[in-house]
């Protein structure tokens, strides 16, 4: 069963369930949340977890197509990004995932096992691009 927040579970009146509420030290209030917004939110702490940490299970053909895996998950990032925010305007949302690539790109820097690099920057914007121009033709508003 999925439920947005504690409160809904609480309320049940299941004794084991009120009891797992209880345990829980951090409440998540996910009114008003809808599913573009968290999957938005969801796939950038996977793509900054993937981008910031060493996985020595990553398999070899990711790592010799690396911009492809950049301009991939820039792709979808903006694509959430306009599911989520459809009124913002695409340079606005282009700048913010792009801006949010190249931090990433920057907290690189910052570990021992990854560098700073223009290329994934590049890739990371030009997937954001296409992907924000490709929606926006498909949605007939070109």
């Amino acid at each position: 069963m999925l439920i947005p927040n504690g409160r809904d579970l609480a309320n049940s009146g299941d004794k084991a369930a009120n009891e797992l509420v209880a345990c829980v030290p951090i409440r998540v209030n996910m009114d008003g949340l809808d599913g573009f917004t968290a999957l938005f939110l969801a796939t950038t702490v996977l793509t900054m977890w993937g981008m910031l940490t060493r996985n020595p299970n990553v398999p070899a053909w990711v790592h010799r197509h690396d911009k492809v895996m950049h301009f991939l998950a820039f792709a979808v990032l903006a694509g959430l990004a306009r599911g989520a925010w459809p009124t913002q305007s695409l340079l606005l949302l282009w700048t913010c995932v792009t801006g949010l690539g190249l931090v990433a790109e920057v907290m690189q820097n910052l570990t021992s096992h990854r560098q700073f690099s223009w290329g994934d920057g590049l890739a990371n914007a030009l997937g954001a691009a296409v992907m924000l121009l490709a929606l926006h033709q498909w949605a007939g508003q070109g």
